[in-house]
């Protein structure tokens, strides 16, 4: 059975009628004397807890009304100790932190915390949905990056083509909050999950465990820094958004990274983190894998190293598209572009596609009919330009017109090549010329036919 679509509906839910991020949020903001990604983290191990050991949640509660600090102190501390999270402000116990400032103010605010989470109108599901959420929405404050919704809508589009079996094997190197790998999984999907930050990783398994997913591998390290090789995961799908920019430190280019072939080694410079989380994901792919990258644009085109991974994946035929992606207030100014690899393309050197959502207006990104533009042919899509009832942001590009290019995968290096046979842009003065021509012939033939029609009459 194969998966038609992936991202999770949650209104599905009666009590999904209430945004949980504003409460959330005002939540957070009562505990305002720790810092917010510290509040966050007690947020979401209050939800785990709520859910996973109500008896500790009462018992806690029950303790901090009734204000007996140490004992609503001791059952933090193990609590913490228990998920193994720091605890804020690298305090040894929570006894010190409500002594911060004025302990009967604290003790009442974290009060009004657990008030607010106890509400029994809100299931698991739906607190797991508005914390990714208020992450969403917060991407300065929780020093995150996230895709606009008419860019994980794309990537979902993608992710159907793809022909992805029902359950899935599903890998991310750099998953921080697991903020682009929960719009994706559903409760039957195996998760492999590696981030450098060890609170992070562990505020993702209690995220995701709201969600139902058990299924789930953590790894706390540094893949760009591995050097002791080990054995692919065999993933179907490698979907990840790495921080961006990131320039490699002096540690990360040195390692030798088991990943890379023997000629690479000695090659990679401070801006190759992109080329190595490619060639880090398709490592862990198994052979008919599909590997979905957030890089910048500069890998799409730059010379050097970024050049011989990308000639390698378009001489192997594993590009299977290019998305580049439309302004978010994450991104902080930068120009990003989805890289998507398959590695069951066969080797007949087949086309790739470049889809580019930074020219579509707000109506557009709106009214947009993505399994048109990227589904149907190229003449029916030409067609549908046209008429206008799609906008023109596809691109197909042959590996003639690539190899011409320095392999570039950047969209901007073939748009003064439009007369050009070497790849396809759709021009609607080409394509209304060839309506005409069309036109005109179905009509021959098809007053032809009518006399044909009338002779057999006769």
């Amino acid at each position: 059975m194969k998966r038609t679509t992936r991202i999770l509906n949650f209104s599905a839910s009666p009590a999904a009628k209430t945004d949980l991020v504003p409460v959330l949020y005002s939540l957070l903001s009562a505990v305002n004397f720790l810092k917010k990604e510290d509040a966050l983290t007690l947020t979401v191990l209050l939800c785990w807890c709520r859910f996973n050991q109500p008896g500790e949640f009462l018992k806690i509660q029950h303790a901090l009304q009734t204000k007996d600090v140490d004992s609503a102190s001791c059952l933090l501390d193990n609590l913490y100790q228990q998920q193994k999270l720091s605890l804020p402000f690298s305090k040894a116990h929570f006894l010190d932190i409500f002594r911060m400032g004025k302990p009967e103010t604290n003790l009442s605010r974290f009060s009004e915390l657990f008030h607010g989470l106890s509400n029994e109108q809100y299931d698991a599901h739906q607190l797991s949905h508005s914390l990714y959420q208020l992450i969403r929405q917060n991407t300065q404050t929780f020093e995150t990056q996230v895709l606009s919704s008419n860019s994980l809508e794309f990537i979902e589009a993608l992710l159907t083509q793809l022909n992805l079996p029902e359950h899935v094997k599903i890998m991310d190197g750099a998953a921080s909050f697991g903020l682009l790998l929960q719009h994706f999984i559903s409760e039957d999907d195996e998760v492999i999950l590696t981030e450098q930050s060890e609170d992070r990783l562990l505020l993702s398994k209690l995220i995701l465990s709201l969600r139902g997913i058990s299924s789930v591998t953590f790894n706390n390290h540094n893949p760009l820094c591995q050097e002791t090789a080990v054995i692919s995961e065999n993933a179907d799908i490698y979907l990840s958004f790495p921080k961006q920019p990131y320039a490699l430190s002096v540690n990360e280019r040195n390692a030798d990274h088991f990943y890379l072939p023997e000629d690479h080694h000695g090659l990679v410079n401070r801006n190759s983190a992109d080329a190595l989380w490619i060639q880090y994901g398709l490592f862990h792919l198994n052979q008919n894998g599909k590997l979905l990258l957030v890089v910048r644009d500069g890998f799409l085109s730059r010379l050097g190293y970024d050049l011989i991974v990308r000639k390698q994946l378009i001489q192997k035929n594993l590009v299977d598209c290019v998305v580049h992606l439309n302004a978010h207030p994450s991104f902080k100014g930068q120009h990003l572009s989805l890289l998507v690899l398959d590695k069951s393309r066969t080797l007949d050197s087949l086309p790739v596609r470049v889809f580019d959502l930074r020219s579509l207006s707000a109506y557009e990104r709106h009214e947009l009919d993505i399994d048109m533009i990227i589904n149907s042919t190229q003449e029916a899509y030409e067609a549908h330009v046209d008429a206008r009832l799609i906008p023109n942001i596809r691109m197909t590009l042959s590996f003639k017109a690539i190899q011409n290019h320095h392999y570039s995968l950047d969209s901007a290096d073939y748009r003064q090549d439009l007369s050009k046979d070497n790849h396809q842009w759709s021009s609607s003065k080409i394509t209304y010329q060839h309506y005409q021509e069309t036109y005109k012939d179905f009509c021959k033939q098809h007053e032809k036919l009518i006399k044909l029609t009338s002779l057999k009459k006769h």
